[in-house]
């Protein structure tokens, strides 16, 4: 497991200064490498039969409420 740095108050500051200005300035980050989702096909949401859907509804509703 790699040491932590432990960054003094300034280094901390510096560093939420520069995460405001690239927000600010609209930079955006770049992938390093391809997504690996481009090989797979998009069955799209006519592959699921009317059961599965509402079913799959379901369960990003509880997903997204955080209920049980």
């Amino acid at each position: 497991m790699p040491a932590t740095r432990n960054y003094s108050r300034v280094d901390r500051w510096f560093t939420q200064v520069g995460k405001a200005l690239n927000t600010l300035a609209g930079a955006q980050g770049v992938a390093d490498r391809p997504s690996p989702a481009h090989q797979v096909a998009d069955a799209g949401a006519d592959a699921l039969s009317e059961a599965e859907r509402r079913h799959a509804a379901g369960l990003m509703r509880v997903n997204h409420a955080g209920e049980r």
